[in-house]
């Protein structure tokens, strides 16, 4: 764990569709329509896999939320690997918390926390004092799953401040992983003297470049995605991405998801009350949501 210099913050998007819209608050709907309730991926469920094989199953997530966020996946889920060990730390399994977010924040907020505001879990936990680490016991967040985590971390990263300005500026569509880890390190993320070289060579081991967007698109426009351009096809990569019965998280589900594989869609709209771009599917089964699957 990390100490997060300035605001004493310890730190150191696909399973349904991520989770919750980057403009919701605490208690939200996710982006597939789901309440705050443990329906998505589970910590737990990594503790018995190889690395390897945690790093294969969990870094759609990533290439999800960089969609949403425009925070480089390989930058997030190089911090995943190195702060909650793989997803298979006490505070990951217990509470999946994957990125020590801790409960009080020091008064410094942002839009669209995903965190119900309620849930902790306590722990104690090692920080850098400047010297050398020393041993505290602190509130930790407890999330619904690991969507829920990684959305809130992503949350963090764009919206903190530091006075007037923002704390990570230029962080959002950055695509040079090595500029990246530089600012969130210059932002006082972590007060680890060799923590740009950890994520770094995290990176690298992994190849996590492998999973970040090459061609960033606007999630506002429905991922580059328009009805002039309909219809056009979109492949889905997550076997559980819901089908909604209209376009919004504000619709019913239908009760049935893709699957993996390639769909045609007809018709774009822009999701009511988020940045979300929804997309009817030609076989009629209903909507999805577009930031989620890849044009092909």
């Amino acid at each position: 764990m990390w100490r997060q210099l300035g605001i004493g913050y310890t730190m150191d998007g696909f399973r349904k569709d991520v989770k919750a819209s980057m403009a919701g608050g605490a208690g939200s709907e996710n982006t597939d329509g789901g309440s705050e309730t443990a329906s998505g991926l589970q910590a737990v469920e990594l503790k018995d896999l190889s690395d390897a094989d945690v790093v294969a199953k969990i870094g759609a997530l990533f290439t999800a939320d960089q969609k949403r966020s425009g925070i480089l996946a390989s930058i997030s889920l190089a911090q995943f690997i190195l702060e909650s060990g793989y997803g298979k730390s006490e505070l990951a399994v217990s509470a999946n918390n994957m990125f020590g977010m801790k409960k009080s924040l020091s008064g410094n907020t942002w839009g669209g926390s995903v965190w119900d505001g309620v849930s902790v879990y306590m722990k104690q936990t090692s920080e850098w004092d400047g010297e050398k680490y020393v041993t505290v016991t602190a509130d930790f967040r407890q999330y619904s799953d690991v969507e829920k985590s990684i959305a809130d971390h992503s949350a963090y990263l764009l919206g903190a401040m530091n006075g007037n300005v923002k704390r990570y500026e230029g962080l959002k569509g950055c695509t040079d992983y090595k500029k990246a880890v530089q600012i969130i390190k210059d932002g006082g993320y972590a007060t680890s003297p060799d923590y740009v070289e950890k994520l770094c060579s995290i990176i690298e081991q992994w190849e996590l470049t492998k999973w970040d967007v090459k061609d960033a698109v606007s999630v506002a426009d429905g991922g580059g995605m328009a009805n002039g351009d309909c219809p056009f096809l979109v492949k889905v990569s997550i076997p559980d991405l819901n089908i909604r019965k209209g376009a919004g998280t504000n619709t019913g589900k239908t009760g049935r998801h893709t699957g993996v594989g390639v769909f045609t869609v007809v018709e774009v709209r822009q999701g009511k009350g988020s940045e979300m771009g929804w997309g009817r599917l030609k076989s009629g089964a209903g909507w999805i949501a577009l930031s989620f699957c890849e044009r092909v």
